[in-house]
């Protein structure tokens, strides 16, 4: 049943995933259609300018070469240098030849000085025929610029209008013709005109599947076009900006309105002014939406026949692994509440303020989530020592996890213990965020470790858990150099009480000096009983001088306390410091040594190495 359903979950899933891919693709191609296809167009319109340009400079140049053939050719130089001796039978072969060369070049025509055609030779296929009978005088008049022998040596090119214009006998065709005078001893003679048949000039640069071309004269008017236009190839009259509504041919704003774009057609220097104006076909357009359209349905069908195919290959795997998964995941279930019943878990941020904790951790703190949560971790801590919360401090700054016991103190005043194991808690980028906490409760066994260390009459440290206190702020002693104090106590004339009160009431007397040692002593001070009536106070962080303070501070309270049933009693105390180069069996020996000097001083006093101690200002104390 799980397998069927995580089939067609995945089949589904991916459905949707190929539907989102579709979706993303669509937008993609939508925001790239128009880009792309502008940038095809402007491909397009850049290639063909160029052509045209390079075409048109090449019928220039051919133009130009023609015209100089035949106004340096030594049968015209004869013909002007002697009209009325030399024939006209040379230049008219000459002009034959050339004229037969190219289809296009329609018409060739010496004019004398006063521009009435001498001699005109004109296509009319399949021969050249000459026209013997010249009744074109004068014609060729209003197309040729008025020259003159102040006229330089150039060729001059004529604006393209239509044949019949010149000849109305001939069919309708796109004519251009250059011009060139002759000279004679500096005298203008005449001039040569060539006629160009630019129908297939026009055609071949305007044929382009991908564009609309039209081309213009300055002024607007449609020469040519790649769509034909009736009334133009007719000879009609058409102007671009009535045909397009543009009010301002050369303005880019309103052609780009349009989808033109333009260029002057400078290659061909005949004072038209041609303008070239392209613009996207039609057909162009509706093949490329015609592709997008088969791209996007292509794509449509692939993708969602490869997410039902792959979505059920996939499946198979993972139709395995989940109920897997699902079993595992019941079984991690199961464990991760045990563990948030029985394992104490906090985690605080780098400053040590809690962040979180789970019920394992409030039932043996017997706060609520809530009233930890934003609190210090300290908060708990029952008589924990600046040096020991610094040490593990400098091990956790350094990357490294630190395990060992932590005393806490529930929010009832029950004490429990812990052994820890606090680890860094690192973000994305190795950065410190805070610290985790992961226990054992230990405090049956502590509580067992203390019976032991406990002694039952004064219910203070017995000289077990002293030896252990002792070596352990020995070695830190000597290890981080920090300063310890010892102080061993001694009734005096204990004996005394045991023997006119009897043994109980001795018994009595022990526990009540325990409490006042208790009472007189800092959290951090450890207060034990070392045997019969010695008693000895282990001072972390203490040096002698502040010890021989406390030391007394202590003498002064039990001499001054009134026992029950007894009255009053004295201690004798003997003070010694803890130094790393001796040994801490020669610091008690010191300890217990200076002890009995106090006794031989007459007891109830102070001694050590510094001699009898005595606090001149009793207010200090």
């Amino acid at each position: 049943m799980i397998r069927k359903s995580v089939y067609r979950r995945f089949i589904l899933y991916f459905i949707m995933f190929g539907m989102c891919i579709i979706t993303l693709f669509l937008f993609l191609i939508s925001q790239s259609e128009k880009p792309i296809l502008e940038n095809s167009i402007r491909d397009a319109v850049a290639f063909q300018q160029k052509h045209i340009f390079s075409v048109l400079q090449k019928f220039s140049f051919s133009a130009t070469h023609v015209v100089d053939t035949l106004v340096n050719s030594r049968e015209i130089n004869n013909y002007l240098s002697d009209p009325e001796k030399a024939e006209l039978v040379p230049v008219n072969r000459l002009i034959k030849n050339i004229i037969g060369i190219d289809p296009s070049f329609y018409r060739a025509e010496l004019l004398d000085r006063n521009n009435e055609v001498l001699l005109s030779v004109y296509r009319q296929d399949p021969r050249l025929q000459v026209q013997d009978d010249i009744t074109r005088k004068g014609v060729s008049l209003q197309f040729i610029p008025k020259l003159s022998s102040k006229v330089s040596h150039q060729i001059w090119f004529s604006e393209i209008i239509a044949s019949q214009h010149l000849f109305s006998d001939s069919a309708f065709f796109h004519l251009l013709y250059a011009s060139y005078p002759l000279y004679t001893n500096h005298q203008y003679a005449g001039s040569v005109v060539v006629y160009f048949n630019i129908d297939n000039l026009l055609n071949f640069l305007t044929s382009d599947d991908r564009l609309d071309i039209y081309i213009t004269d300055q002024k607007g008017k449609i020469l040519f076009s790649s769509d034909q236009m009736d009334s133009v190839t007719q000879g009609e009259t058409q102007f671009f900006q009535s045909t397009f509504e543009v009010s301002d041919i050369r303005s880019e704003q309103q052609l780009k309105q349009k989808g033109f774009s333009f260029m002057p057609l400078g290659a061909l220097y005949n004072g038209q002014g041609l303008l070239l104006f392209c613009r996207a076909s039609s057909s162009f357009l509706q093949e490329k939406s015609d592709w997008y359209n088969a791209v996007v349905v292509e794509i449509f069908v692939i993708v969602i026949i490869f997410s039902f195919c792959f979505g059920i290959i996939i499946a198979i795997g993972p139709s395995r692994t989940v109920e897997k998964l699902k079993t595992v995941s019941k079984e991690k279930n199961k464990y991760m509440r045990l563990l948030d019943q029985y394992v104490p878990v906090f985690e605080t941020d780098r400053h040590g303020v809690i962040t979180r904790c789970n019920q394992a951790f409030c039932l043996l703190s017997q706060f609520s989530e809530s009233e930890l949560i934003g609190k210090p971790s300290t908060i708990l801590n029952f008589n924990q020592a600046d040096s020991s919360i610094a040490h593990i401090k400098s091990i956790l700054d350094a990357g490294l996890p630190w395990q060992g016991e932590v005393h806490y103190i529930s929010k009832r005043g029950k004490e429990f213990w812990l052994f820890s194991t606090v680890i860094p808690i690192y973000g994305n980028h190795r950065e410190l965020m805070g610290y985790m906490s992961i226990s054992t409760d230990k405090t049956d066994k502590k509580q067992l470790e203390v019976m032991l260390e406990i002694d039952s009459l004064t219910e203070i440290y017995n000289r077990s858990k002293l030896n252990k206190c002792l070596s352990h702020e020995f070695e830190r002693t000597k290890r981080y150099g920090t300063v310890c104090s010892v102080i061993m106590i001694d009734i005096d004339f204990f004996k005394q009480v045991n023997d006119n009160f009897g043994h109980f009431m001795g018994d009595k007397v022990l526990y009540q000096l325990a409490i006042l040692l208790n009472q007189s002593t800092r959290m951090i001070d450890e207060v034990g009983r070392w045997g019969g009536e010695e008693f000895m106070i282990v001072c972390p962080e203490t040096t002698l001088e502040d010890a021989l303070i406390l030391a007394e501070k202590i003498r002064a309270t039990i001499a001054s306390h009134d026992f029950s049933d007894v009255g009053r009693l004295t201690v004798s105390l003997g003070v010694a410091e803890m130094e790393p180069e001796k040994t801490l069996q020669s610091i008690l020996e010191q300890a217990d040594y200076y002890l009995y000097e106090a006794k031989n001083k007459g007891r109830n006093c102070v001694m050590s190495r510094m001699g009898y101690f005595q606090i001149a200002d009793k207010n200090t104390i």
